[in-house]
């Protein structure tokens, strides 16, 4: 009785039989079988199994190195059924033959469903097609190949999951099954950021479930990503989903409020384009759950922000003044972000003509800054300026931004500034309007020209790092092992971002006892303990972008102060000029350049301290930068 042999090409190369797998050799003995999985049942010339296996440099050896494969590939076959197999590999004129069944392929099974698919005429029938082809992905094709032929299938067998993925999805809308794309797309659109339909279909699944800021959101997003790799705008149907949106919350505004039209007053700037009506956008992020402490910083926040008792503007019409404009400022992972989200949502009922957010990436993980003209698109769409009405320049955008804001009462959060040029076409217009800007690095300039107040965001005290711990993994757990909550939470700097990531790792396992946690944090090699796949909570990437704004000497002084244990404590500005050799002034200098992207901390007048997560990469950097036999001692002692 013959065995059923099967052959996989979506995701690693495999071939098994009964359902055991089969060792396939060498990965280009793989690959020769790959050349002839994709073309099964056809003929496939000596040639073309050259050119695939060894691209466009074939050596000298390669036809005699192809039979000697071919030859193993046919006793490998015939041994792993003992002859009795229903697959073979036959030679022919003109080429090599593996014969299979149809679906013993599993690409081939894939593209037969998917074709069965774009015919059924029924949803649900579609939907069960397309779930069977999809089950057979098991990752990248080829995934443990290279060549140019594997890059080149990959690429076109990619897009063929993609289609059938926008099929499944756009199925289960006609099933109404909103939720079910919802969970698909987004990963998927992480994955493939570019691809439009993808994103159509997404924004449907959101406006139907009534989630029209997240899915004005995921409009921003992909235009950006457009215009940054690609320097383009979205397609036709993206705009047009981007402005049913827009539509349909003016119409509910409308319906809400009375469509209440504000004109502009002479001179004040460009009129408001026919359409804009006055929407409410509430554009924040979600509120953390786990927010713990900062109760002094937010009443900080209230005192320089919240609406005070001024009456303003003209014609008898009652408005409220405010400071307009506050900064929070602090190292990476100080939590300025979550900071300022929970401020605005306790705040926001102060601010009834709504909430702007923009995530201006000034220092995201791959170095992307946000182009202001982007940010300002999506504020005044959200405006409900219609896409076709968004001026072209800089200039005209921020005009006609300031127009629309002047005579309302809003908050404007900008997160994670990269420098003042970035902000000043952002501020709104008038004085009824809040600002509230969150960067890494001090923003003085704004302080000198708009009067900023001014909030330094650092580490949480030791009991708020505590009750963090314990808002993660429960007050039980953290209150039966306080020597090992203690040393997690000074192996972790009191950074609020290190220990949301050691207690999502210890979330994840929930039988070890928290002192494992610890001692593995005490044992970890620099920041390795830190370490996450996600490049915006991997603290050696976070740091890195701080890192990145340096001048060369100041970034050579960053890594020299890793040298010194001692400097976990404050050391003086003389000390380092002695230690690192150079004069005092150049010293001071550079050590403001350090403070400015709080990269180090002045404790006191002309004293200064590191935190020991900063160190640690400190430390990394000159290790990296020294050759072995020219590392000082003090750079191999382990950290304090």
């Amino acid at each position: 009785m013959s065995e059923t042999m099967m052959f996989g090409v979506l995701g690693q190369v495999r071939c098994t039989v009964a359902g055991r797998p089969v060792d396939l050799g060498p990965a280009r003995q793989r690959t020769v079988l790959a050349a002839l999985a994709v073309d099964a049942g056809s003929v496939v010339s000596p040639e073309t199994i050259i050119d695939r296996v060894w691209d466009d440099t074939p050596p000298g050896g390669a036809r005699s190195g192809l039979y000697s494969y071919i030859a193993r590939l046919r006793r490998l076959l015939e041994a792993a059924t003992d002859g009795g197999g229903t697959a073979r590999l036959f030679s022919q004129p003109g080429g090599y033959l593996l014969d299979v069944p149809h679906d013993a392929v599993d690409l081939h099974r894939f593209q037969a469903l998917c074709d069965r698919a774009r015919a059924e005429p029924l949803a649900a029938r579609k939907v069960e097609l397309l779930d069977e082809a999809n089950d057979l992905w098991r990752g990248e094709a080829f995934a443990d190949l290279r060549g140019e032929w594997i890059q080149r299938t990959r690429r076109t067998l990619r897009q063929q999951h993609v289609d059938a993925l926008l099929l499944w999805t756009t199925s289960q809308l006609e099933l109404d099954r909103t939720g079910t794309v919802i969970n698909l797309l987004r990963p998927m659109l992480d994955r493939y950021p570019l691809v439009e339909p993808l994103a159509v279909n997404l924004i449907d699944a959101l406006r139907r479930e009534g989630r029209s800021a997240e899915a004005l959101e995921t409009f921003g997003a992909v235009r950006q990503r457009l215009a940054d790799e690609l320097g383009a705008d979205p397609g036709p149907e993206l705009r047009r989903r981007h402005e049913l949106l827009l539509s349909e919350s003016q119409r509910s505004v409308a319906a809400r409020a009375g469509h209440r039209n504000t004109p502009s007053r002479p001179g004040t700037g460009p009129a408001t384009p026919s359409g804009a009506a006055e929407v409410r956008p509430v554009q924040l992020p979600s509120d953390l759950p786990h927010f713990v402490g900062r109760v002094e910083q937010l009443g900080q926040l209230d005192r320089m922000l919240i609406p005070a008792a001024t009456p303003v503007g003209t014609g008898g019409t009652s408005r409220i003044a405010t400071s307009t404009l506050a900064t929070i400022c602090g190292p990476a992972g100080a939590g300025k972000t979550a900071l300022v989200v929970r401020w605005a949502y306790r705040a926001m009922d102060r601010f009834p003509d709504g909430l702007l957010y923009a995530n201006l990436r000034g220092f995201a993980p791959d170095g992307s800054v946000a182009p202001v003209t982007g940010i300002l698109t999506d504020f005044l769409g959200a405006l409900g300026v219609a896409w076709r009405q968004v001026p072209q320049s800089l200039d005209a955008q921020a005009a006609l931004y300031r127009s629309l804001t002047h005579d309302r009462r809003m908050l404007v959060v900008l997160d994670d500034a990269r420098d003042a040029d970035q902000i000043r076409p952002l501020l709104p217009g008038g004085g009824g309007c809040s600002v509230v800007i969150t960067s890494r690095t001090d923003l003085s300039s704004l302080i000198t020209s708009h009067g900023a107040g001014f909030l330094t965001l650092d580490v949480l005290s030791p009991a708020e790092a505590r009750e963090l711990l314990a808002c993660r993994l429960g007050a039980d757990r953290v209150s039966a092992e306080p020597v090992a909550v203690r040393a997690i939470v000074r192996y972790c700097g009191r950074l609020p971002l290190a220990l949301s990531v050691v207690a999502a790792r210890a979330a994840t396992r929930p039988t070890f006892p928290l002192a494992v946690i610890a001692t593995e944090l005490a044992v970890a090699h620099g920041l390795a303990a830190f370490a996450t796949r996600d490049p915006a909570t991997d603290l050696r990437i976070v740091f890195s972008r701080s890192y990145a704004t340096l001048s060369g000497a100041a970034a050579d002084l960053f890594r020299k102060v890793g040298r010194f244990p001692h400097l976990t404590g404050p050391a003086t500005v003389e000390s380092l000029s002695e230690i690192v050799g150079e004069p005092s002034r150049e010293i001071e200098r550079l050590l403001a350049e350090l403070r400015s992207v709080h990269l180090i901390t002045e404790s006191a007048p002309r004293r200064y301290q590191m935190n020991r997560l900063l160190r640690s990469y400190a430390v990394e950097l000159e290790r990296d930068a020294a050759p072995p036999q020219t590392r000082p001692a003090a750079l191999l002692m382990p950290l304090c």
